[in-house]
């Protein structure tokens, strides 16, 4: 279900994570920083030693992909010599 939430400044969300691994975050969301900066938060549970759970969080800059080293940064033209015939300009 597609939905228009927005989370505002000062505050966050997290939501449920199906895992696949015992190592990954019970629980992945975002939060805004009260200058509008948003991060990934990433939640774990995990057992005290004196029964019961706490959380553990990890807040980090977004994921963004990095191009490979040998792909054209977006955007750019590929060189002459390297564009097939068909894509010319006649």
């Amino acid at each position: 279900m597609a939905t228009d939430y927005q989370v505002k400044a000062g505050q966050g969300s997290a939501f449920p994570k199906q895992k696949t691994k015992d190592t990954q975050p019970d629980f992945q969301g975002e939060i805004v920083t009260p200058s509008g900066e948003k991060l990934e938060v990433s939640i774990w549970k995990k057992p005290m030693r004196s029964g019961g759970e706490f959380l553990s969080f990890s807040i980090k800059p977004p994921f963004v992909p990095q191009p490979k080293q040998n792909d054209p940064p977006h955007g750019e033209d590929m060189p002459e010599d390297d564009v097939p015939d068909f894509l010319k300009k006649q």
